[in-house]
């Protein structure tokens, strides 16, 4: 008998992979912010 396949029970991120298809579409339109921690961030 063979075992059966194990999943991932992780979720999928698709937000953070449609907003990198839209930073790559679209360079511009993304810019970084500086937290009040001095540390550069995305906006979204």
């Amino acid at each position: 008998m063979t075992e059966p396949e194990k999943l991932n029970a992780e979720s999928l991120d698709v937000a953070a992979e449609k907003r990198a298809e839209l930073k790559q579409l679209f360079p511009g339109a993304v810019t970084e912010t500086i937290n009040e921690n001095d540390e550069s961030e995305e906006p979204w």
